[in-house]
Formats: structure tokens, sequence, C-alpha cells
């Protein structure tokens, strides 16, 4: 199967469902799905949530198994359409630069652990 065809098989689920797999999360698992998907790092997610780091790779972990979902840039995905299909309005630019801080902070975050 071709990987685009997997992806938009995978990403035209109608918001029912978004909504749906929403409701499974924990208060502090949406408030961490939220920072996640607006590209913020383990670290600042655990200090502006005042929990540890640990936790918050926990609630991830545990997000991406509700969400079916397989790493952060989906989740972000998950979460930018689900902002769509509810009617909140959001200008294309702050999405455009909320999926590249996600980028750019995935790819120091993967330097940073290669480093460790």
């Amino acid at each position: 199967m071709r990987i685009l065809d997997r992806f938009q098989r995978k990403h035209t689920e109608p918001a029912l469902k978004l909504k749906m797999k929403r409701e499974l999360l924990s208060k502090r698992e949406k408030q961490v799905f939220e920072l996640v998907s607006n590209g913020y790092l383990n670290k600042e997610i655990a200090y502006k949530l005042k929990i540890t780091e640990h936790t918050v790779k926990n609630h991830v972990s545990t997000i991406m198994s509700k969400m079916y979902v397989r790493n952060r840039t989906e989740l972000a995905i998950y979460y930018w359409k689900e902002i769509r299909n509810t009617g909140q309005k959001t200008k294309i630019y702050e999405l455009l630069n909320s999926f590249l801080r996600s980028l750019f902070r995935l790819q120091k975050e993967g330097d940073e652990d290669k480093h460790d």
C-alpha cells in the first residue's frame, strides 16, 4: 500500500469520530494534547503544567494510543483537523506556523536525544 494512500485513508475520518476519540482523553491529557499540537517540547509542557517531563512522556504515549496515531505530527494533524471540523476559525498562517514549529521542535528534540 502506498504511504500517501494510507495517510489519506487514515485522515479522512468524519469529525464525529475525532470528537469521540478526544472524549476518551482525561482533562490533563487534553491539555497535553493541545500543547503538543501547538509545537511545545516535553520540557516546556512539564514546566507549563507543573508536572515532570516523565509524566508528560507518559501522557503523550497514552494519548497516541487512544487516538491511534504513531507520532506527534499525526497528533497535531488530528488536533487541527478537529479545530477545523468543529467550526473554530484559524488563520492559515497560524496553522502553518504551528505545524512548522512542531517540526522544528521535533528535530531539535531528536538531536538532543542523540547526544544523551
